[in-house]
């Protein structure tokens, strides 16, 4: 081939490819156009379902809503009828309130009168309490000696009667010695009555418990200077003083001691009683 064929050709190809390259990009562009357009076709009806689903949403919601408003509207009435309601309430309580405060305004004025008329009762209650305290007190005072005065005359009425009753005894003791010096003298014997043992010094107790044979428990023993032998007087303050007789101690410990009557005594013994060394007025 010679150098103008190969021109030649070279020049065939170049138109060739300047003649083709449009062709195909024309129809590239709309094969492209074709598949755009069937792909809008799809997204148009797909937008258009969506939208009719919208449609019937929003007129589902339209009716609810319009259901929701004549709800809420009857609420609002019903609300605006209890405020109206409350509110006439409110009125009323503000003029019983009212009406209360007028009251109570009163009764305070009542109960401020009622206590100055308290304090005054209290002023005279407490003059009346001084009053009667100092008449307690002179009647303790006085309770206080009438006690003293009655334990003096009871005192008294013990010692004068066993006083009376020592002299009894004595007297009757004295007809005995008599009596047995007259025999003594006429048989020219001689002996002697045995004497009375009193303890050494002042001693006074009480009898703790008896005994159906007549021996007798009292409070004082060794410790108070009781021995065994010792005469004690025997007397009893109430409800009556009285001068019982007289006891001999057989045993004797520290705390108590057991005795016996000696002779006859005016009333047995009981518990309660008092013993004592003498018998002397207050």
């Amino acid at each position: 081939m010679t150098t103008l064929g190969k021109i030649l050709v070279f020049f065939v190809l170049l138109f060739s490819l300047a003649v083709g390259a449009p062709v195909i990009v024309d129809y590239t562009a709309r094969t492209h156009w074709a598949e755009a357009y069937r792909d809008l076709e799809k997204n148009y009806a797909a937008s258009e379902a969506s939208n009719k689903a919208y449609q019937a949403e929003n007129q589902k919601l339209a009716v609810a809503n319009e259901g929701q408003l004549k709800d809420l509207a009857a609420q609002l009435r019903k609300v605006q009828a209890e405020l109206k309601g409350a509110q006439d309430a409110n009125t009323q309580l503000r003029a019983d309130l009212d009406t209360e405060k007028r009251r109570n305004q009163r009764q305070e004025a009542v109960a401020t009168s009622a206590q100055e008329e308290t304090k005054l009762r209290q002023s005279d209650v407490e003059k009346v309490r001084e009053t009667l305290k100092a008449e307690t007190d002179r009647n303790v005072k006085l309770v206080e000696d009438n006690t003293k005065l009655r334990d003096r005359a009871v005192a008294a009425e013990i010692q004068f009667k066993s006083v009376e009753e020592r002299n009894i005894r004595l007297e009757a003791q004295l007809r005995d010695a008599n009596r047995e010096l007259a025999r003594l003298g006429s048989s020219g014997g001689g002996g002697s009555r045995p004497s009375r043992s009193m303890p050494s010094e002042q001693v006074e107790g009480e009898v703790r418990a008896t005994d159906p044979s007549g021996l007798v428990t009292i409070s004082i023993g060794s410790d108070a200077g009781v021995t065994r032998g010792n005469t004690l007087y025997v007397f009893r303050l109430r409800p009556t003083p009285r001068y019982l007789g007289e006891i001999r101690i057989l045993e004797a410990t520290p705390h108590q001691a057991v005795g016996q009557p000696v002779g006859r005594m005016v009333s047995p013994p009981q518990v309660g009683d008092r013993v004592a060394s003498r018998i002397v007025g207050g």
